[in-house]
C-alpha cells in the first residue's frame, strides 16, 4: 500500500480528533510557537502514518481505507490546515463565495462522473494534455487566491500524477468526495451564525427604539 495513502487516511484522523477535541485543547498547546505547532503536526502525522501501516489488518481501518483511498494531495494538506487553525495557528481563511464555487464545480464534476448529465467532466483527468491544463489551471487559481499551501499541494499532486503514483485521473490527485459534506457543513454553519447575528442586531435595534 502506497504510503502516501496511508499518510492522507492518519491525515483525516487528525482532523477527526481534532474535531472532537474542540474546545477542550490545553491552553498551553494553543499558546505554543509555530514552529512547536509544526513540531506537533508533523509527530501526530508521522507516528499515526507509522501505526496505521502495523494495524492496517484491523477491518475498521482496512474498510475505511477502501472506502476512502485515494486520498490526494489536496484534501491532506486541507486536513493539516484546519488542525493548524485548532492549534492556534494563522491562515488565510477561505471566503464563502470561494467555497460555494468549490461546491459547485465538486457537484457538477461528481454529477458528471455519475451520468446525471450527457458529459462526462471526470474522465478529462485522464489525458494528458487536459490533466495537465486542469492542474494548471486549479493551481493559478489558488495563487490568485492568495492560497499558496493549496497550490503547493496541487503542484505534488500533479507529480505525483505524472510518475504514476496513485490514481490515474489527476482529479483523484486534486480533489475529494468529502469535500462536498464538509464543505456543506462549514457555509451552514456560517449562515447560520449571520443569521443569529442579524436577529440579534435587529433584537437590539428594536430595543433601543423602544
Amino acid at each position: 500500500m502506497a504510503f502516501y495513502e496511508t499518510f492522507g487516511l492518519a491525515t483525516i484522523l487528525i482532523w477527526f480528533t481534532s474535531v472532537c477535541a474542540g474546545r477542550w485543547l490545553p491552553p498551553t498547546v494553543l499558546a505554543t510557537s509555530n514552529r512547536m505547532r509544526l513540531g506537533i503536526l508533523v509527530f501526530a502525522s508521522l507516528s499515526i502514518t507509522a501505526a496505521l501501516h502495523v494495524l492496517m489488518g484491523v477491518t475498521f481501518f482496512s474498510v475505511t481505507m477502501a472506502v476512502l483511498a485515494p486520498f490526494g494531495a489536496v484534501l491532506p494538506l486541507l486536513a493539516l490546515r484546519a488542525v493548524w487553525g485548532k492549534l492556534g495557528g494563522t491562515a488565510q481563511p477561505f471566503t464563502s463565495l470561494e467555497l460555494l464555487g468549490c461546491l459547485t464545480l465538486l457537484l457538477l464534476l461528481y454529477c458528471s462522473a455519475l451520468g446525471v448529465f450527457t458529459f462526462d467532466l471526470y474522465r478529462l483527468g485522464y489525458a494528458a494534455l487536459s490533466g495537465t491544463a486542469i492542474a494548471m489551471v486549479c493551481a493559478v487559481l489558488a495563487i490568485w487566491r492568495g492560497h499558496w499551501p493549496v497550490a503547493v499541494a496541487i503542484s505534488a499532486g500533479q507529480v505525483l500524477w505524472g510518475l504514476g503514483i496513485g490514481s490515474s485521473n489527476v482529479i483523484d490527485h486534486l480533489s475529494h468526495m468529502m469535500l462536498v459534506p464538509v464543505i456543506c457543513v462549514v457555509l451552514t454553519k456560517r449562515c447560520l451564525v449571520r443569521g443569529l447575528l442579524f436577529l440579534r442586531r435587529q433584537g437590539l435595534g428594536n430595543s433601543q427604539k423602544a
